[in-house]
């Protein structure tokens, strides 16, 4: 039986809509490598590996974006993501995603990342079963692995809260991060929560 990422929509295609990717451009100055890139490539990077070329395959840039299909190849896509970390070849990332906290796959990629973006509404994607202005069926989120984290607080601070993974196993440097005295929201986390609200340190 399929875990419930891989059967929440209708549709694994979710285009991102241009205010991610502009802030993703923002926070990583440019993207060198979309393995994950629409029919249209309409995300600007320097490399697009579509469905028919298969970024699995190839090796990816220093800087990547990747918005992949929602579908049972997510597994793939991390563990590639990894081996191209481990490799040297990838040192910056951007992932969007969804909140699937109950499956493995959440805590394949939630290992690895230094920040992760719980955008306050859902996104309306450019495809899909996104409709009318009304976003999506599931509650996405960013992830962010690399060596600027004050970058991606800044890129996507005004759009979604930003958590930062306190369970995390030592695939990257951890970021020079430290909690903040008081919580930015009035909702703070549950004692045993896996995740806390950090901030950039002075």
């Amino acid at each position: 039986m399929k875990e419930p990422y891989f059967a929440s929509s209708q549709s694994v295609e979710h285009y991102t809509p241009r205010y991610i990717w502009e802030r993703a451009i923002r926070c990583m100055g440019e993207i060198d490598c979309d393995p994950a890139a629409d029919p249209s490539r309409h995300i600007p990077a320097a490399v697009h590996y579509t469905k028919k070329e298969n970024g699995l395959i190839h090796p990816w840039g220093r800087r990547v974006w990747m918005n992949a299909p929602f579908g049972d190849q997510i597994p793939e896509f991390f563990g590639k993501l990894e081996k191209e970390i481990r490799a040297g070849r990838t040192e910056e990332a951007i992932i969007l995603w969804k909140a699937a906290t109950e499956t493995d796959a959440w805590r394949q990629i939630t290992a690895i990342v230094n920040l992760i973006a719980f955008p306050h509404h859902r996104i309306e994607f450019l495809g899909g079963t996104t409709k009318g202005g009304k976003g999506s069926n599931f509650s996405p989120v960013l992830f962010y692995i690399g060596p600027n984290p004050e970058k991606f607080i800044e890129a996507f601070s005004d759009m979604a809260d930003i958590w930062k993974p306190v369970l995390q196993s030592r695939k990257i440097p951890p970021c020079q991060l430290k909690i903040f005295e008081e919580p930015i929201r009035a909702e703070p986390a549950a004692e045993n929560h896996p995740i806390e609200r950090w901030g950039l340190t002075t």
